[in-house]
């Protein structure tokens, strides 16, 4: 998919961007978590709460609980994502999809940003969204972890398309 650890996939919607995921995790059999945002998910304790809500559904155990208290956001992202990882047997995607729906004054970029900086080889994420990376993300970018596949990506050339079409007709 990338030669960065860590990917950020951003087209407008209908693109099929997550199409494209979906099948690139069915067809690969590759162990995945993936969450759907929604604007709530701006709140930086609704997201881990509802993140932590899903994966314990999903089997995994408890993980810590944000509250209003933690002091910097950014330590309890990189410690919540750790302990993640090590829940998890083999390398894991870890799809946050629908990201532009996140505020752009929210604090989850902050705890995404911190934990894309220290997330294990374990874990290689990948953010879906109709919106590049917000500023919060450029240092991610700078030291070329972080790496962006643009729609330019995910369009067909004819040749391509044909082909898909021949195989379908078939």
């Amino acid at each position: 998919m990338s030669d960065r650890p860590y990917i950020w996939i951003v087209a407008p919607g209908g693109y099929g961007k997550t199409c494209l995921l979906r099948s690139y995790v069915e067809v690969g059999r590759r162990p995945s978590i993936w969450h759907n945002l929604d604007s709530g998910d701006s709140d930086v304790v609704t997201f881990f709460a509802d993140f932590s809500d899903s994966l314990e559904a999903a089997g995994y155990a408890p993980l810590p609980r944000l509250t209003p208290d933690v002091q910097i956001l950014s330590r309890f992202s990189c410690l919540y994502f750790q302990q993640l990882a090590e829940q998890t047997d083999s390398p894991t995607l870890l799809i946050l999809d629908d990201y532009h729906r996140v505020a752009a004054d929210s604090g989850l970029h902050e705890g995404i940003a911190a934990a894309i900086e220290h997330l294990p080889a374990s874990i290689r994420l990948v953010i879906l969204s109709r919106e590049r990376p917000p500023p919060g993300f450029a240092r991610a970018q700078a030291h070329l972890q972080l790496g962006l596949i643009g729609a330019d990506k995910l369009a067909l050339t004819e040749t391509e398309a044909l082909g898909m079409a021949r195989q379908v007709m078939d």
